[in-house]
Formats: C-alpha cells, sequence, structure tokens
C-alpha cells in the first residue's frame, strides 16, 4: 500500500510527514504506552475478531511491573497464563525499547523451547500486529523468528533481540534484562555466576544516552509455588 506522502510501513500510515506534524503526540503515546504495554495492546485488539479474548486484571499488573521495575517476583498457581504473561511482556519490553536485549531463561531446555514456539503463536493469533515488529528477509535481509533445538531467539525491527534458551546454553551471552521461567528450579550456581553476571552493560537509548528511569539490569522471577529450601526462597 502506498500513501500519498509515502509507502505505508507496518500497515499504518505512518510518513516522515506524520511524523514532523504528529511527532509530539506520538512520543506521549509511545511513553504511556511503554509504561501501560497493557493499554497498547487493548489498542491493537481486533475486538470483533477475537470477541473470547481478554487480558485479566493480574495479567495487566504483571505486564505493568515488567515494564517498569528493576526486581519483579511472581509466584502464582498452575492455569494462571504465567508463561504467556511473561513472554507477552518481554515481547513488549523489547518493542518499546531499541536495541535491549533480554533473556528468557529456564532450567530444562526442551521444555523452554516448546513453550516459547507455542506461546509466541499464540500471542500473533490474539495481536496480529505485533509480528510486524520483527525482522523479515524480504525488507531487513534477516529473518525474524530464529528456532532450534537449543533456543529460540526474536530480532526487531528496532534492534532489540529476545533470546530464549536453557540455563545450560547460557553461558557468554550479554543481556541487559533476563526473565527466570519457574525460578524456584534456578540453583544457586547458575543464578550468582553464570546468570546475573551476563548483565553487565547498561541499555543506552538510540542516541547514546542512558535513560536513568530504565530498568537496567532487570530480573523477573516467575514460578510455581515451592519447597522453602530451594535457593530462590
Amino acid at each position: 500500500m502506498v500513501y500519498d506522502r509515502g509507502e505505508i510501513d507496518k500497515g499504518v500510515v505512518l510518513s516522515q510527514w506524520m511524523v514532523d506534524e504528529w511527532g509530539d503526540d506520538i512520543r506521549k503515546w509511545l511513553e504511556y504506552w511503554a509504561l501501560y504495554p497493557d493499554a497498547y495492546l487493548d489498542a491493537i485488539h481486533d475486538d470483533e475478531e477475537d470477541k473470547n479474548f481478554h487480558l485479566y486484571p493480574y495479567q495487566r499488573v504483571f505486564l505493568r511491573a515488567m515494564a517498569r521495575y528493576k526486581t519483579v517476583s511472581i509466584t502464582a498457581t498452575r492455569g494462571t497464563s504465567k508463561s504467556f504473561s511473561i513472554y507477552l511482556g518481554g515481547f513488549l519490553r523489547c518493542a518499546f525499547n531499541p536495541g535491549l536485549k533480554m533473556c528468557i531463561v529456564a532450567d530444562v531446555k526442551q521444555t523452554v523451547i516448546t513453550t516459547a514456539k507455542a506461546k509466541f503463536n499464540e500471542i500473533f493469533e490474539h495481536w496480529p500486529l505485533l509480528r510486524f515488529e520483527l525482522k523479515t528477509r524480504a525488507d531487513d535481509g534477516e529473518q525474524g523468528q530464529k528456532k532450534s533445538n537449543d533456543y529460540y531467539e526474536l530480532l526487531f525491527k528496532n534492534g532489540s533481540i529476545l533470546t530464549v534458551i536453557s540455563k545450560d546454553n547460557s553461558r557468554g551471552l550479554r543481556e541487559h534484562s533476563i526473565v527466570y521461567e519457574e525460578s524456584a528450579k534456578i540453583d544457586e550456581l547458575s543464578h550468582n555466576e553464570i546468570l546475573q553476571p551476563m548483565m553487565t552493560i547498561d541499555r543506552r537509548e538510540p542516541d547514546g544516552t542512558l535513560n536513568d528511569t530504565a530498568p537496567h539490569g532487570q530480573s523477573v522471577y516467575i514460578t510455581t509455588a515451592s519447597e522453602k529450601t530451594c535457593f530462590m526462597y
């Protein structure tokens, strides 16, 4: 599609003229949505086509907490869509924060890879526009989704990277944020000596400045309840 002032990108009218004319309003909306990501999801959700789906209040709390705080811990029962919520929250953080490197890790390799494939497919079904945030081989020369038996990776048009991997394959990575899937199963050695040291550099904005209000070195812990003897307790 072509707009009278330029090509339509991501399926919406966003030309240089539009940015110049409405830049301040666009900036305010982006700042708002970055802190209230659930409001952004409401704005892009097709209520007629997907009328039986809606976010629960606690999921909105999860998403807002991930968008704002350096340390987030969630303990919830099975059936509360914990994985869906954190994968969605991680995706939105990468979309709203250019150049962010986020890693989702779990204790068991096959579990986290299988879960990632299923959850992101589900996310794209409910919010098809989110798929346009990823790179495409035709436009960007690189595939936006990379999958293997060892990792699952999403590459964003804004330079962000979301990697889903097991703790055993994470050594050597450099991240700005780490999400611990089923954190109760992560042992002390992996957490203190392998995973947390991966966050050694703060994310900078596209102009090279450091955002002092951003949750640098963010750690998100999500799990079902476990024994008090586990390290994470």
